[in-house]
């Protein structure tokens, strides 16, 4: 697997596109996850009726503050976790 400063074509600036990913074999998740939500977020009326249609299931949690601090170690855990994955 290529780095994308290693690669003399690759401009060494932000403008890395899930496409030049793709090309480079480099990984580009947060660019593609963060164009997804863009597009999707353009969506508004095909959004409001697949909601009336998929009701949301969400239930809300109530926890207790030890519980509150398990979940936040837990998420800084796999926030580093995939820090060194990436």
């Amino acid at each position: 697997m290529c780095h994308p400063s290693q690669h003399s074509t690759l401009p060494l600036t932000p403008s890395l596109t899930p496409p030049q990913a793709a090309e480079l074999s480099v990984a580009a998740p947060t660019i593609a996850t963060s164009l997804d939500a863009r597009f999707l977020s353009g969506l508004k009326e095909q959004r409001v009726e697949a909601a009336k249609l998929y009701p949301s299931t969400l239930k809300v949690m109530t926890l207790s503050p030890e519980q509150k601090q398990a979940l936040v170690d837990d998420v800084k855990a796999a926030l580093y976790a995939s820090k060194v994955c990436n």
